[in-house]
This record gives C-alpha cells, sequence and structure tokens, in this order.
C-alpha cells in the first residue's frame, strides 16, 4: 500500500522493478493491470514476457513449461489478488484487484487516484 501511494504522490512515468520481473514486479504489474482493466488473457500474456526473455520459454516453444508456470506461478499470485472463491478466468479482476487494495489499507479516493494516473478516463464505482 505504501508503494502504491508514492504513484498517488508522484507523476509519472513510474518504475516496478526487481531482480528479473516474475516476483514481487510480477506480482504488483499484475495487480495494477487487473486495476486498470486488464483481461485475465493480457496478464498471463505480460507475465510470461519475463520467461521468455530470460530463459526463451513461450507457448510455442515450450508448451510444457509454459503451461506449469502458469499453474504454479502465475494462478497462485493471481488467487492473492481474486481469493479462493474466485474463478479468476471469469472473475472481475479490476473488482477484484479493488477489494484487495482495500484489505491492504487503500481507501476508494486513493485506489481512483491511482486508477486516474494509469489510465485516461477511469470510471468512479
Amino acid at each position: 500500500a505504501c508503494g502504491l501511494k508514492d504513484i498517488i504522490a508522484h507523476e509519472g512515468p513510474y518504475l516496478v522493478n526487481c531482480t528479473e520481473g516474475k516476483d514481487r514486479t510480477g506480482f504488483v504489474c499484475m495487480l495494477l493491470e487487473a486495476l486498470c482493466g486488464a483481461s485475465y488473457d493480457e496478464l498471463i500474456d505480460d507475465y510470461m514476457i519475463t520467461y521468455e526473455n530470460y530463459y526463451g520459454i513461450t507457448k510455442e516453444n515450450d508448451p510444457g513449461k509454459y503451461e506449469i508456470i502458469v499453474s504454479d506461478v502465475f494462478l497462485p499470485r493471481l488467487q492473492f489478488i481474486t481469493g479462493d472463491n474466485f474463478d479468476p478466468t471469469k472473475a472481475d479482476l479490476s473488482k477484484c484487484a479493488e477489494e484487495y487494495l482495500k484489505s491492504a489499507g487503500l481507501t476508494d479516493s486513493e485506489i481512483f487516484e491511482i486508477k486516474r494516473k494509469l489510465i485516461q478516463n477511469p470510471s468512479h464505482k
């Protein structure tokens, strides 16, 4: 929550990074993308870029490893956002991200401000 409040306090661009982009950065980017309306497939595509860049793993050239990473690494991270009771392929990922951020201590107005900074015309729910 504290790191995301920096988005509110500063103008972009914003840099979120870690060693490879699949752990802390991967989760934060997944959370922000979900908040801003990315689809389940868009989240997977963006998350898996790290595995392509660092390990050469793509859906086409190594489908077995790709699917293991999606099921054993990506999905557990996404479940932090969606909770255990949601099918992430059918959940309203933006709403789930909002609820996750509220549980982390952000207010509705802070969440709206983050969305405003990251997308042109956020809807205020």
